[in-house]
């Protein structure tokens, strides 16, 4: 391998690559190439040349950048804009666009679409034609296939998701058995998790774990429980508080001379007139 001393790719990666106590690349710190205009590994001092396990190429990346091995590996050259860190990341990516991929396997699959971040190992493994997903924690959003424009933060976040859009997941195991499902957020660990339903809204620890209680349902809990501290049916309009006191003292008990918009309660129910 020839060493390369002044010259374009030494220029191109001084900032990229820092040497030990952040020396500059000089004559003795160097850039290593293959004589082709493909580094391939630094040497510092009169010390043993360290290999890049995956090249970095000065020219034809289409503004992408990939370290590791097999980082990037089927890119086609094409202005991506990609940026990928880690063996395997975005190893089969051809034309993805414009994504972030951090971790071993993160974003492994992906061959088309774009716009996405995944950080963690197995972030985004299996993604392969979608757009929109911003995945960090280790296998957070593993199984998206095709899934779109949803978000999960925290270890296994959404794991389990595959085809469904427009969900939120945050925490350790936030919607983690969500498959088909769009359009849930979800926060707190274990939030949502056991549930394949649309449109859910689960706050709190354990909350809506699990319930099989259809579309649309609201939980507000801190543990899994059938009756959380709050549970709301948007489709029905609905929303009831479990608790022994809750001071209603000045709210109507009947829905009687009341006109449409006021409330009154029942029970532990909270009403609004139709």
């Amino acid at each position: 391998m020839a060493t390369l001393e002044n010259t374009a790719i030494q220029d191109t990666y001084e900032g990229l690559l820092k040497i030990t106590d952040n020396a500059a690349l000089t004559t003795a710190n160097k850039i290593v190439s293959d004589g082709a205009g493909t580094a391939t590994g630094i040497k510092v001092g009169s010390g043993t040349t360290v290999e890049f396990t995956k090249k970095i190429s000065q020219t034809g990346l289409g503004f992408s950048t990939f370290f590791g091995e097999n980082a990037g590996l089927n890119d086609d050259g094409s202005n991506n804009s990609n940026t990928a860190f880690g063996r395997d990341a975005m190893e089969t990516e051809e034309t993805l666009a414009e994504s972030v991929a951090v971790g071993y396997n993160a974003l492994t699959s992906a061959t088309t679409g774009g716009y996405h971040v995944a950080v963690g190992a197995h972030s985004g493994q299996t993604m392969v034609a979608t757009y929109g997903n911003t995945s960090v924690g280790s296998r957070s959003l593993r199984n998206a296939t095709t899934a779109g424009y949803s978000s999960a933060f925290g270890y296994r976040s959404l794991q389990n998701h595959t085809t469904g859009y427009y969900n939120v997941g945050i925490g350790y195991d936030a919607l983690a058995a969500n498959t088909t499902a769009g359009s849930n957020t979800a926060i707190g660990a274990e939030a949502g998790d056991g549930t394949n339903y649309h449109r859910g809204v689960y706050v709190g620890y354990n909350a809506g774990k699990s319930h099989t209680q259809g579309n649309d349902k609201l939980f507000i809990a801190n543990t899994n429980t059938a009756t959380p501290l709050v549970w709301g049916d948007f489709s029905g309009a609905k929303l009831t508080f479990n608790v022994n006191n809750l001071n209603f003292s000045n709210i109507p008990t009947a829905d009687t001379d009341l006109v449409a918009g006021d409330v009154w309660r029942s029970g532990n129910d909270l009403k609004i007139v139709s």
